[in-house]
């Protein structure tokens, strides 16, 4: 999935290729603010991975901003506080002034942008798990299918 996320930012630059260029600014909005949505979506791609791999069920993943906001907090935001800003630059700067505002046209900063979503991507996806289910073995087993070493600690369970 991680090559999926990072798919979508592929096409996001392919997007903004079309836009035409004079005096460092992106002439055409409506290509910057697509190559800014479809940036973000690699984001939220990235996060959907994250949290499935901590074992969260499909049905479970956020739906909104504030609600990956509160997933990262509790997930990746216990090790690494990084997470949490990068989450809120590209959230502000991708979804809020590119996508939804259109208020970025500099190519440096439109560039910027999705090299700090590449970023957040990046770290997320490189981030140590916290362990995500408490309980005991036998309580566990049914949701263990599949999962090929594990361990519980202090009543934690750490799957590998």
């Amino acid at each position: 999935m991680k090559r999926e996320a990072l798919r979508y930012l592929e096409n996001a630059k392919e997007i903004l290729g079309k836009s035409p260029i004079e005096d460092n600014v992106y002439l055409d909005e409506k290509y910057v603010k697509s190559a800014c949505g479809v940036a973000y979506l690699g984001v939220l791609k990235a996060i959907d991975e994250y949290l499935l791999n901590k074992g969260l069920a499909k049905k479970d993943l956020p739906k909104k901003a504030e609600e990956y906001e509160k997933a990262l907090q509790r997930y990746a935001g216990i090790h690494n506080g990084t997470i949490q800003r990068l989450f809120d630059r590209v959230y502000r700067e991708l979804h809020i002034a590119g996508y939804y505002r259109g208020l970025l046209s500099g190519t440096d900063t439109v560039k910027d942008a999705i090299k700090a979503a590449k970023d957040f991507i990046g770290k997320l996806l490189t981030t140590p798990c916290p362990p995500l289910l408490r309980g005991n073995k036998r309580g566990l087993f049914p949701l263990l299918r599949g999962i090929k070493k594990f361990e519980v600690v202090k009543n934690y369970l750490y799957a590998y």
